[in-house]
């Protein structure tokens, strides 16, 4: 069964660690085309984090959102070096009395304190990476299996319009059919009094005049145009119930086929009511194209 590109997933995770939540968004694109927006720490897990995604999803965008919101991930730890806050002070205290200034503005304050870089020192604590990996693994699979589901629910209500506008061409195609049959004795018939009407009276032989109707009739039957439709029609259907992941390219692919039959048959023909049945054939040919653009 077909599987839409449009797919949505969202699942949170927290521990005595770690909070985060996963989001996940997913649309139509020709290719695979994997965007990540996730904290800078987790920038050493992006590789691990797409060859999981590309387990669930063989095509289209993906937007995949990891925030944190947590008490240790990547938290910065000060420390305070209590003999550098002594010296600083004792230095400060010393300037103080041979400026010869008293009072307040010989206590050194805070700010004088820790503009020394040696008094306060930033450590990022380190991340457990097997273990973080671990949970946002599991967190990972959770919302993709979220937007799998999405993508073949939509799929199904893809599956039932692609195959009931086949039915649509199918059906327009059996009503070209009943015009079709008379097609070639009409051309010929036409063509042989016409020819006659312009020759009149010049002398032409009519085994060559009856082989040159012959030719250019079969130049305009439609026949092999039609079967081919069929042809297109049922390979369509089939490639809508294969197994394969990813079949919408071929799909793609299989609608070119359809047009190009359709606008050969339309060129041939003179006939109005043809005429008008391809037009109706190539408007419903246009919805498939753009239907199987969002087909996995």
């Amino acid at each position: 069964m077909i599987k839409s590109m449009t797919g949505y997933g969202k699942t949170s995770y927290q521990d005595e660690k770690f909070i985060f939540d996963i989001e996940i968004k997913t649309v139509n694109s020709r290719f695979l085309d994997i965007n990540n927006r996730m904290p800078n720490q987790l920038n050493f897990l992006e590789e691990k984090i797409n060859k999981i995604i590309k387990q669930y999803i063989t095509r289209g965008r993906v937007d995949i959102f990891i925030r944190t919101s947590n008490k240790k991930f990547g938290k910065s730890k000060i420390f305070v070096d209590l003999d550098a806050v002594e010296e600083m002070s004792e230095s400060l205290r010393f300037i103080a009395q041979k400026a010869n200034i008293i009072g307040e503005r010989a206590i050194p304050s805070i700010s004088d304190i820790i503009s020394n870089e040696d008094v306060l020192r930033y450590e990022v604590e380190e991340i457990d990476g097997d273990y973080l990996f671990e949970i946002i693994k599991n967190t990972l699979e959770e919302v993709l299996e979220k937007v799998v589901k999405m993508r073949k629910d939509e799929g199904e209500n893809l599956y039932k319009d692609l195959s009931s506008n086949i039915d649509k061409l199918s059906s327009f195609k059996k009503e070209i059919d009943k015009y079709s049959d008379n097609i070639k004795s009409e051309i010929r018939e036409k063509l042989y009094n016409n020819i006659n009407e312009i020759l009149d009276s010049n002398v032409i032989s009519e085994d060559r005049l009856a082989n040159e109707i012959v030719l250019y009739a079969d130049r305009l039957d439609i026949n092999e145009e039609l079967t081919r439709l069929d042809s297109h029609f049922k390979l369509f259907l089939d490639t809508l119930d294969m197994d394969k992941t990813s079949v919408g390219k071929k799909l793609d692919f299989i609608c070119q086929e359809l047009l190009r039959e359709t606008n050969t048959i339309a060129s041939k023909s003179s006939k109005i009511e043809i005429l008008n049945l391809t037009i109706e054939m190539k408007t419903i040919i246009e919805k498939l194209k753009e239907q199987v653009q969002n087909v996995e």
